[in-house]
């Protein structure tokens, strides 16, 4: 008995010293975990800024140059083209824009020669002409 409480007396220090030094590892454990954790969640909200800051360029930049084109045929400039910069909502609506434009010259073409051959034939007519309608 005498033995066992020797070897006793010698392994008691030895488990405290362990179990002192495994609480102090996994107290240094989890400060690194926290650290991690916290790291990450501040580099994933930065690049969730940064994804949220350049889509909304391309959204303003967009909206810019077709604001820029409506003004500029508002004054009578057909010959705006708006650049098709996506496939999504903005893009289509650049694409629409840019057939309005495309169409709206080709009827202004066409009143044009209309108009043109309307003048000749004032031009070469000889008799009177006057036009009627039902009212």
């Amino acid at each position: 008995m005498h033995r066992i409480d020797a070897i006793n007396g010698l392994s008691s220090p030895l488990q405290h010293n362990f179990s002192k030094e495994l609480a102090q590892s996994a107290r240094q454990i989890r400060d690194l975990l926290a650290s991690v954790m916290i790291w990450a969640a501040v580099l994933l909200v930065g690049i969730g800024l940064l994804l949220s800051w350049r889509i909304s360029r391309e959204v303003r930049i967009g909206i810019f140059n077709l604001r820029a084109a409506a003004i500029k045929v508002s004054e009578g400039d057909l010959s705006q083209r708006v650049e098709v910069r996506s496939h999504d909502e903005l893009g289509e609506l650049a694409v629409v824009f840019n057939d309005m434009i495309q169409r709206r010259q080709g009827a202004e073409l066409e009143l044009r020669a209309a108009t043109e051959f309307r003048e000749k034939v004032m031009q070469s007519v000889t008799d009177a002409i006057y036009v009627t309608d039902h009212d």
